[in-house]
């Protein structure tokens, strides 16, 4: 009689073992699913801040000196009156697609062995429904997965995807 309660309870200890491992592997198996989206959506949350802080950054054009245009307000200027110049002579589209290039460039290093393999930037408005692009820019390889965002300045929609 005491051998066969010997093996009941090496059987309940293996049994309670088993249940222990498989819930300390459920929980780091949570933990590391959690933490990837976490990472995705801070990076999503980059974007965003980044497409913020650059419509509020200082261009070199100027429509009437000394009051230079931020980024945000040459885009809408560009989808107002296309032909227009700043006080340097230069068109304010040409200068709102300079100044995007710019700090996309210096905000998002691409290159094939990098974390970012490219990017694209679109302002469009809205017309009837439809939204009509009129700021376009892209750079590197955008075919597999993206971070991205919008930001609407007005019925301007910026929208940037950053390509892994």
């Amino acid at each position: 009689m005491i051998k066969d309660r010997k093996g009941q309870e090496e059987i309940a200890g293996f049994v309670l073992i088993v249940v222990l491992v498989s819930i300390i592997f459920l929980v780091i198996l949570g933990l590391f699913v959690r933490g990837s989206g976490k990472d995705s959506a801070q990076n999503s949350k980059n974007v965003l801040q980044f497409l913020e802080s650059s419509m509020t950054y200082t261009t070199d054009c100027a429509i009437n000196e000394p009051n230079y245009l931020t980024l945000g307000e040459l885009i809408a200027k560009c989808k107002t009156s296309s032909g227009s110049l700043c006080t340097n002579d230069e068109n304010v589209c040409k200068a709102a697609n300079k100044t995007i290039i710019g700090l996309l460039d210096s905000g998002w290093v691409i290159s094939k062995e990098g974390n970012y393999r490219g990017y694209q930037f679109k302002s469009a408005v809205n017309l009837s429904g439809a939204m009509k692009p009129f700021i376009e820019i892209s750079k590197g390889n955008c075919s597999g997965k993206y971070l991205g965002h919008n930001y609407n300045i007005g019925d301007v929609t910026n929208s940037l995807k950053v390509c892994l």
